[in-house]
């Protein structure tokens, strides 16, 4: 029984010495303020914390629009960003895709509308490559016929946005620009269109 009783004092005194590391690696931190591009104003979009300024590169936030752009209607869409560079105690991020919430387009699907999905790579003005994904719904239901129709017109209106743009602009433009109007525009020739939404953007590389 001595000897159980002789190690508690010393179990007791490891513990009280991890727990001051842990305090004192916590006060090493310092936290960063991070900004998006000037694509999208500057404007502060988050802080992080780390102990060195280069564990903070790379790092990812996602805000909606509505936070970002001051847009009551745009809590649907996220715009993703990741830290690029760091001076001081300020982080700066670029726009590498965004995200639409596919709830958000249940309320204009139906039984008597088809939904036509698009995914295809485009490479940017300055030979960046993104993957983008479209949902079209149509008016009403349409054939395997009209739906290649569809696709193809929605590819090539993208791809030649994209060849036209930086990649600094790029996920600007897809949720701010006026494409899917534009785009619609030439596939309601096809068939009647309720909705078209480009739902999904992805940097997959750049030079």
């Amino acid at each position: 029984m001595a000897e159980k009783e002789s190690k508690k004092p010393e179990q007791v005194q490891k513990k009280a010495i991890v727990k001051k590391r842990t305090v004192d690696k916590w006060k090493k931190k310092v936290w960063f303020n991070v900004f998006a591009p000037k694509e999208f104003e500057r404007k502060e979009i988050g802080t992080t914390i780390s102990e060195k300024p280069e564990s903070v590169v790379g790092r990812k936030i996602e805000i909606s629009v509505r936070d970002l752009a001051g847009q009551p209607k745009g809590q649907h869409v996220s715009i993703l960003f990741k830290i690029v560079e760091v001076k001081g105690n300020k982080a700066y991020a670029d726009a590498f895709g965004h995200t639409i919430r596919e709830s958000y387009l249940r309320k204009f699907t139906g039984r008597r509308s088809s939904k036509v999905e698009t995914v295809q790579l485009v490479s940017t003005k300055d030979n960046a490559s993104l993957k983008v994904k479209t949902i079209c719904l149509t008016g009403r239901k349409v054939d395997r016929k009209k739906e290649k129709a569809i696709r193809k017109i929605i590819e090539s209106e993208i791809s030649s946005v994209a060849k036209q743009t930086q990649l600094a602009d790029i996920v600007s433009d897809l949720v701010f620009g006026n494409l899917p109007q534009k785009i619609l525009s030439k596939v309601k020739k096809v068939s009647p269109i309720k909705r078209i939404e480009i739902v999904k953007s992805r940097l997959i590389s750049k030079k």
